[in-house]
């Protein structure tokens, strides 16, 4: 638009946009859905759409990485999920992020299959089900070195 109008009418740069990423299913409660309103305020006061005092920004709780560096771990096999790791722990490329076990075994100790990560980062999201499909979606690691896309770049089917 503002290419169009040229400088006679200048036209300010287009609108934010941005994506809320909401906690999973298992991941609320009252008091942290109520801080988490509470810092959404606070943004829309910093952008000059809600009036108000938003008080100085929190420092931030970590670096930020590409979208290229998202590490999405999915099961080499079926089975039932267990995590070895929590969201926001650090983990290393090679590091065992989650199991996943055979319940139809004859040899416990045969029974696990790793999910490893790729990458540096930070374990930014979990499945929320308990037992995963070949090629199901396990968890994601936000890691600052872009990886080599996979075929289907950060959205899955």
């Amino acid at each position: 638009m503002a290419e169009r109008l040229g400088d006679s009418t200048p036209v300010p740069p287009a609108c934010l946009a941005a994506t809320v990423e909401l906690r999973g299913k298992a991941d609320v409660d009252d008091a942290q859905a109520a801080a988490d309103a509470q810092a959404l305020l606070r943004v829309l006061i910093r952008r000059g759409v809600v009036a108000g005092d938003a008080g100085p920004p929190p420092p931030p709780s970590c670096e930020a990485t590409p979208l290229a560096g998202l590490d999405r771990l999915t099961a080499p096999v079926s089975g039932v999920l267990a995590f070895r790791r929590r969201v926001g722990d650090p983990v290393r490329a090679g590091e065992i992020v989650a199991d996943i076990v055979d319940p139809t075994a004859a040899d416990p100790a045969g029974a696990r299959t790793p999910v490893t990560a790729r990458t540096d980062g930070l374990l930014m999201a979990r499945f929320d089900r308990r037992f995963v499909g070949l090629g199901d979606l396990v968890a994601s690691v936000a890691g600052a070195t872009p990886l080599p896309a996979r075929g289907h770049g950060l959205l899955f089917d």
